[in-house]
């Protein structure tokens, strides 16, 4: 287990379906919407959330105070790199 080097919280490392590697919230959550299985993350869609008896979790983005420091622009730039060129 890990732990997000900007708030502490532990976190898991999971690559999704798409390929992309995800921070996950180390503990399942009723607002989880990510099934982990072998290792590989599925998004689960509000239907299907209710016929999983299988814990689901969250992305850390979603809980993380920092988050907006880690995503990334669609122009290929760090979102706090440029919100501290507005500032």
């Amino acid at each position: 287990m890990d732990k997000c080097r900007s708030c502490g919280a532990e976190i898991i490392w999971v690559k999704m379906q798409s390929g992309r590697n995800n921070p996950l919230d180390a503990k399942p959550t009723d607002k989880g919407n990510i099934d982990v299985r072998d290792g590989v993350g599925y998004v689960i869609s509000k239907k299907q959330r209710v016929m999983f008896v299988s814990p689901l979790y969250q992305t850390h983005f979603a809980t993380c105070p920092h988050a907006r420091e880690w995503r990334w622009r669609e122009d290929g730039e760090n979102e706090s790199e440029h919100a501290g060129a507005e500032a």
